[in-house]
């Protein structure tokens, strides 16, 4: 698994699965128990997604166990998930927009979160993206990779996809060119970091860390009284 997914499993599995059963012996665990542990996570509001998790990662460790032949059978199967009616995505208003990029006009992140707007990219697709991946003249961008906790890796699903790349997408990666060339990017001119290609480098040219988009919001949030994510871009552009 990538080094996201096992994190996100790991906390699942300490926040939620360790407190009912992770003490008890592996052979007296049953199916009630094992239902338990669903019944505990739906009693604090907990989603659909996050249970199915949670199944997932327990029928993974029993499945383990009975092939090895440390239990009879494999208590997961036949668990069931209460169904939840899904929470709307969140997305970002127009007001809420014009008091955000009012808040951004002067900083260096302006036309990343412009571009992000109007492609839908994930936060660590955007980060990863180089100029090579603009390809012009099918108008379209190849992403092929994302930027994580644990450094540059496969897309979500680690499949290439294609974003279609409109006008207003090519006029923002032309102002953010511009703006790396008026702060004087070490990217534009350093011949080791000139190889990373990147579009949204960090100040010093290096591979930007996903958080430091999260800590710009931040900090406009806190101020503003907004309270939006990077991926709430994602959700805007879809609707």
């Amino acid at each position: 698994k990538k080094q996201a997914t096992y994190d996100q499993y790991k906390t699942i599995y300490e926040q939620h699965i360790y407190p009912v059963i992770g003490k008890r012996n592996l052979i007296t665990i049953k199916q009630y128990d094992i239902q338990q542990v669903i019944a505990k996570m739906n009693d604090k509001g907990l989603s659909t997604w996050t249970m199915k998790h949670a199944r997932k990662i327990m029928h993974i460790a029993f499945e383990r166990a009975f092939k090895d032949k440390l239990i009879a059978e494999n208590p997961v199967v036949e668990i069931e998930i209460p169904k939840k009616q899904a929470k709307p995505r969140k997305t970002i208003t127009a007001s809420e927009l014009k008091i955000l990029f009012e808040n951004l006009k002067n900083t260096r992140w302006y036309w990343a979160f412009q571009f992000m707007l109007v492609t839908g990219l994930r936060r660590g697709e955007l980060l990863a993206l180089k100029w090579s991946d603009i390809d012009y003249e099918n108008r379209r961008i190849i992403v092929d990779e994302s930027n994580s906790v644990s450094g540059l890796g496969d897309t979500k699903n680690s499949k290439v996809h294609y974003v279609p790349l409109s006008e207003r997408a090519i006029y923002y990666l032309s102002k953010q060119k511009e703006m790396l060339q008026n702060e004087h990017n070490p990217i534009l001119y350093n011949l080791e970091l000139q190889k990373l290609d990147l579009i949204f480098p960090a100040e010093n040219g290096t591979l930007m860390k996903p958080d430091s988009l999260n800590s710009v919001l931040d900090r406009i949030n806190k101020k503003t009284g907004l309270h939006i994510t990077p991926h709430m871009f994602r959700h805007t552009f879809v609707y």
